[in-house]
């Protein structure tokens, strides 16, 4: 009996333990004394409006907790808005220039004071030291926010009312314009009249008929281009023929020219003496040399041929002048001397 009592109690007070031990790890989490073993050092932040921030609210930086707010909001001198004392953890330092901003968290709409990243220009190595004093904006007001969108709304819906009243407009004028009855009419009529082109083209221009005469036609035209086509190639033939047979007239000609040129040279020359010869002839007829005497002086005309016959006869050594009897004209018309005629 003794022993089961004593094991009773044992587990009891393990129990017990267990539990307390579990409430100082509760207390030590969430409680203050971690925060204060952790040795933080203080800043000061204004804001225009705390914004339900309250004593124990989280401050974080890129979504870690680096501190937390340790005072309730208290006005600030001459109501220029109200000033919190954070508590941020020694390992964390804050770049002078960093915006703080408070931010709502969780569907409770709690609290908490962010802190951003400062702009570039602003970096310059230097940090916030204790006691020092921050400027923070608050959160966005959401009534504001909220009149600004209604506002904002109005004015679409106002542009919405004045664009259906142009449409109206728009509409009306459609009605009465181009869909007036006259117009429905005339539409309705050039339909028809459309129907009935279509109905011709069909039973007339695309008529079994036509469509075979055209099918002929473009076998036809298929033949005679085919027949072209031959023709043409005969036709390269021809011209590669007279290419050739123009390279060898233009070779021939190459070699007429010098006899050409000869004929030239020849022909000149025959009109220089056929040029003499009239010219001998014309001072035969009428000049006053030795020719144009023998041809019209008869009596010189017969001493030259008795001179003729006696050095035949006698030679030029033994010349003798002996004069030939001279033969009895011929009866018959008397004639003119030839240089006369």
């Amino acid at each position: 009996m003794t022993d089961k009592s004593s094991r009773t109690t044992l587990i009891a007070g393990l129990f017990v333990l267990t539990g307390m031990i579990l409430l100082g790890t509760l207390i030590f989490e969430f409680g203050t004394l971690r925060h204060h073993l952790r040795k933080p050092y203080k800043l000061y932040a204004n804001f225009l409006d705390a914004q339900n921030l309250i004593k124990g609210a989280p401050v974080k930086r890129a979504g870690a907790t680096i501190g937390e707010v340790v005072t309730s909001p208290k006005l600030v001198d001459g109501l220029k808005g109200v000033q919190v004392t954070l508590e941020v953890y020694p390992e964390f330092q804050i770049p002078v220039g960093s915006p703080l901003r408070i931010s709502s968290v969780g569907l409770m709409g709690d609290s908490l004071i962010d802190v951003g990243q400062p702009p570039q220009d602003l970096l310059n190595g230097e940090f916030y030291r204790e006691g020092s004093t921050l400027n923070g904006t608050g959160s966005p007001d959401f009534t504001a926010t909220a009149n600004k969108i209604t506002d904002e709304i109005m004015i679409v819906m106002r542009d919405l009312r004045n664009g259906m009243k142009d449409l109206n407009v728009t509409v009306t004028k459609l009605n009465e314009g181009v869909l007036s009855e006259s117009n429905l009419n005339n539409f309705s009529g050039g339909l028809k009249e459309l129907r009935e082109s279509i109905h011709k083209v069909d039973n007339d221009v695309m008529s079994d008929a036509n469509v075979n005469a055209i099918k002929d036609a473009l076998s036809d035209f298929r033949a005679a281009m085919s027949r072209v086509e031959e023709a043409s190639k005969r036709v390269d033939g021809v011209m590669a023929k007279a290419d050739s047979a123009m390279a060898k007239i233009d070779k021939a000609a190459d070699s007429v020219g010098p006899t050409l040129k000869s004929a030239d040279t020849a022909l000149v020359n025959l009109k220089k003496a056929a040029t003499a010869l009239e010219g001998l002839l014309q001072d035969a007829r009428t000049g006053d040399g030795l020719l144009h005497a023998l041809l019209n002086d008869k009596v010189l005309r017969q001493d030259f041929a008795t001179l003729i016959s006696n050095l035949k006869q006698k030679g030029i050594l033994f010349y003798k002048n002996k004069e030939t009897p001279a033969e009895a004209p011929a009866p018959g018309p008397k004639t003119k001397p030839f240089g006369n005629r």
